[in-house]
């Protein structure tokens, strides 16, 4: 969740055409990549999947300084 709306740098996340995913090795340089969701068409929102699978929606929000 933070990953998505703080201003913290956690990871760098990149996207890829679909087609494409499976040519992308499972380490680059000893770092491990997780695939961790899908870009969809527009207006679909954004949700996350927990790790009980239980669903959530994602509110934008935007970074808050303080």
């Amino acid at each position: 969740w933070h990953a998505l709306i703080d201003g913290e740098d956690f990871e760098l996340l990149f996207t890829l055409p679909a087609r494409l995913a499976a040519r992308v090795p499972r380490m680059i340089e000893r770092v491990p990549v997780t695939h961790i969701g899908q870009v969809v068409g527009r207006g679909a929102g954004v949700e996350m999947v927990g790790a009980d699978g239980r669903i959530a929606q994602i509110v934008p929000e935007g970074f808050k300084h303080f």
